[in-house]
């Protein structure tokens, strides 16, 4: 399977998008949104498997994109220039193009930990009252604690060099700096503030056009969601049509070698298959 590749302009900047498409006519899209720095490292071989599984699956007529936001992959620019609200218009941009070029299609956003959140972001700020399919997996919804674990990576290098560094110091140096190194990534102030002020946890109700398929790897056999994850969902399912599963995988994001989590693909590919209703 050759997948198709394509520069999508957007902010008045280049993205690559990298879509793999079926033979038959496209009648659902799947735009994957992207964890962030690291964590999408860990996932890239995931996200790959999930493509030419769903697109190659028998019969099949979904389409699966994966977009390299600004500042990161291919795409133009660097990622200390990136900002949260321009990720959300670049994944507006592309849902806008795919539209265009399937206008029959139903169309998904299945975000990956913090893209899970910018992916939701994206629904209530930029795509107002769409009709839309939300899909998580592993979602981080809480910002500020997704960058203090972030952080925790840069400490856990001082450690190794024998060295004390705190969260709050870091914090000080980002403030100072207006730039933070974290393992090879440069972040701006911006970017983290901005993540930081994400409480998608709290979020009272899903945008009325958006359905939710929430997915979670359990590494025990006992196979359950997390406990706040069960609770935001069942908030959410009062008002929309909000689900969750629990599956057996690894931690994707967090292992020290790459490994994969084929019950996600699996589970999700039977999402898509029975037409988005779970």
């Amino acid at each position: 399977m050759k997948p198709r590749m394509w520069f999508l302009p957007s902010n008045n900047q280049q993205l690559l998008v990298t879509g793999f498409e079926p033979a038959l006519p496209v009648t659902q899209s799947v735009i994957v949104v992207p964890p962030f720095a690291e964590e999408m490292n860990k996932s890239r071989k995931l996200m790959s498997d999930f493509c030419r599984s769903v697109v190659g699956a028998d019969g099949s007529s979904t389409a699966v994109y994966m977009i390299d936001l600004f500042g990161c992959g291919d795409s133009e620019g660097v990622l200390s220039q990136a900002s949260w609200p321009m990720w959300r218009h670049n994944i507006a941009d592309l849902l806008a193009d795919l539209k265009q070029q399937h206008p029959l299609a139903n169309h998904h956003l299945l975000g990956i930990r913090l893209g899970a959140a910018l992916a939701l972001d994206c629904c209530i700020n930029e795509l107002h009252n769409q009709s839309l399919s939300l899909i998580f997996w592993q979602p981080a919804l809480n910002g500020a604690q997704f960058i203090n674990q972030f952080m925790r990576l840069k400490i856990a290098a001082a450690m190794a060099q024998g060295t004390t560094i705190t969260t709050a110091q870091l914090r000080e140096e980002l403030a100072d700096k207006q730039l933070i190194e974290i393992s090879g990534y440069e972040v701006s102030r911006a970017m983290v503030n901005a993540i930081d002020g994400i409480a998608l946890h709290q979020l009272d109700r899903l945008p009325s056009a958006v359905r939710l398929a929430w997915f979670e790897v359990s590494p025990d056999q006992q196979l359950s969601m997390l406990p706040i994850s069960k609770k935001i969902i069942e908030r959410w399912s009062t008002h929309s049509q909000a689900v969750g599963d629990a599956c057996h995988g690894e931690r994707f994001w967090q292992t020290a070698v790459t490994v994969t989590a084929p019950c996600l693909i699996t589970r999700t590919g039977e999402y898509l298959t029975e037409g988005g209703d779970a």
